[in-house]
């Protein structure tokens, strides 16, 4: 209600200065697209050369499906204006949409020949209906015609993907690495995954890449994808340097290429290094047994995080960072641990004050200090903090938690109680985690719905999986149109992955997310995991 009145203040506002194109524009934001339609219409008919009314005339038909219109209005403004390329679009819009594909895509061949400039827009149009096979041969003929264009050959590869074919994407690859070597960068998660998918038979098609050390890395992604870590290292370590061999090992560490980073590290890397890896490959004896010959600050961090995070043996990892902290005041990576540390040890304060030595604080350090003043009631700080985190790292995937964090500080008169159970599940302290719980499931608030997530998740720690699901099958009994079910749903699917490792289980919940849940933001979680079972995001893309 307050959403709309505000809305509704800022059109008389607008309205009374006479600017019918800015208010059709903010009726479209608002989803008003009726109402936006009708005044687009205001604006052409005022002036029909108006790119921006023409633009959002053609959007809100196309999202109301006012084909029979669009065409119309847009067909008899085409005669009174020449040359006017957005409406000839519009038109072509309007004929696929109208299901008029013969006369849609002569007006394509008419259109490219009087603006070839605008070859990507017309690519688009083309993609949105279905038209893969006549956007790649218009693709297909600029490239041939103009010469390779990056632009280009990237819209043409993102075709031949959809249609399930890796062989020639990899072949424009290489032509795009020939014709600009910085690309290669970038280009490499696709590489992975067409290995994956080929299992490494692709390669062949980057042999065409002229220059020997971009070959190798290129052909070695590709193997890595498709789990050969022996013949990717082996390429690399023909052409490359220790220096660059170490920093190739850390990249494709970050993009959980773990077996490749390994067997580099083994070769140029300190034992730090080696123990991080096995460690995330579970390899739990064999990580400790390096660290524990090798007595570098570096290695002894990571003995401190192994005793922090898999071992849960807090106070030994409290006096492993200080040891760190001696030798290297102010590393960020120990002031960061050592305030985990002091979290799941309750010390808060003690916490905090380690946070605030940390002189440029990254997203993890403002997470962590969100969390800090969650736990200590502060509530107000919390807001504060995550706005500074969602400002100044947008993009960071610890932003959705941190405004989790700052929904619930707004919680009312249980968000207390519920903060202290959190905290005693970062600590360990189940029994009187879960006692601070049961009082609060009772309720019919928000923060009695989370007690229910926060309930099945100290069960699915004590490995009772059946009744983690059982409470979570109790939460859909007495919240059945909460706007957490798909919460709910991404918790339950989080139990049948880890806990009884049922991929297709979870992809039927994620899947049921999605169709039951539209609307809701965790459906985005749920649509990255599924591309996830399904091999469709490569490592190193965005999750």
């Amino acid at each position: 209600m307050v959403k709309r009145l505000m809305l509704v203040l800022v059109l008389i506002f607008v309205a009374g200065r006479g600017q019918d194109l800015p208010r059709a524009q903010m009726l479209e934001g608002a989803g008003q697209l009726e109402s936006a339609f009708l005044l687009y219409k205001v604006v052409l008919e005022q002036n029909p050369d108006n790119r921006q009314a023409v633009q959002g005339f053609i959007r809100t038909a196309r999202g109301l499906g006012r084909f029979d219109s669009l065409f119309q209005v847009l067909q008899r403004y085409e005669k009174q204006t020449e040359g006017n390329g957005d409406i000839v679009l519009g038109v072509i819009e309007a004929l696929f949409g109208l299901r008029r594909r013969g006369a849609a895509l002569n007006r394509v061949r008419v259109f490219y020949q009087q603006w070839p400039t605008r070859l990507l827009e017309l690519v688009e149009l083309l993609r949105r209906y279905g038209e893969n096979g006549v956007a790649a041969e218009l693709l297909e003929g600029a490239i041939a015609s103009q010469g390779l264009r990056i632009h280009y050959a990237e819209r043409l590869i993102e075709i031949y993907e959809q249609e399930g074919n890796v062989s020639r994407p990899a072949r424009l690859v290489a032509e795009i690495v020939n014709a600009d070597p910085n690309q290669l960068a970038r280009l490499l998660p696709r590489l992975a995954d067409y290995g994956r998918k080929s299992k490494g038979r692709v390669a062949k098609e980057l042999e065409r890449i002229r220059d020997s050390k971009l070959r190798a890395r290129a052909m070695a992604e590709v193997y890595v994808g498709a789990g050969d870590d022996e013949t990717a290292v082996r390429l690399v370590r023909a052409v490359m340097s220790g220096a660059e061999l170490l920093l190739l090992a850390r990249k494709w560490e970050e993009t959980g290429a773990w077996g490749a980073a390994l067997r580099l590290y083994q070769d140029y890397g300190a034992g730090a290094d080696r123990s991080r890896v096995l460690r995330r490959m579970g390899r739990m004896d064999e990580a400790l047994l390096v660290l524990e010959k090798d007595s570098t600050p570096e290695a002894r961090l990571e003995l401190a995080e192994f005793f922090r995070e898999e071992k849960q043996e807090l106070e030994r990892a409290v006096q492993l960072y200080h040891d760190v902290l001696r030798r290297r005041p102010g590393h960020y990576g120990a002031l960061l641990g050592l305030a985990g540390a002091l979290v799941g040890l309750k010390e808060l304060d003690s916490a905090r004050a380690v946070l605030m030595k940390i002189g440029e604080p990254r997203d993890s350090v403002l997470f962590l200090l969100a969390r800090v003043l969650f736990y200590q009631g502060k509530f107000d700080s919390v807001q504060i903090v995550v706005r500074n985190l969602n400002g100044r790292f947008p993009q960071s995937p610890l932003v959705n938690d941190a405004l989790e964090l700052a929904l619930l500080s707004l919680g009312g008169e249980g968000v207390t109680t519920l903060a202290q159970a959190m905290l005693d599940y970062e600590s360990g302290d189940e029994q009187e985690g879960m006692s601070r719980l049961r009082r609060l499931m009772p309720g019919q608030d928000r923060i009695a719905q989370e007690a229910f997530f926060l309930f099945s998740r100290f069960l699915y720690q004590q490995r009772r999986y059946r009744e983690a699901l059982a409470v979570l099958d109790t939460f859909a009994i007495r919240f059945p149109n909460s706007e957490l079910g798909a919460k709910a749903g991404l918790v339950r699917a989080e139990i049948y992955q880890d806990g009884f490792k049922d991929e297709n289980r979870v992809q039927s919940i994620l899947e049921g997310l999605i169709v039951q849940f539209p609307g809701s933001p965790y459906v985005e979680l749920a649509r990255n995991w599924l591309k996830r079972l399904k091999g469709e995001i490569a490592p190193g893309e965005v999750r």
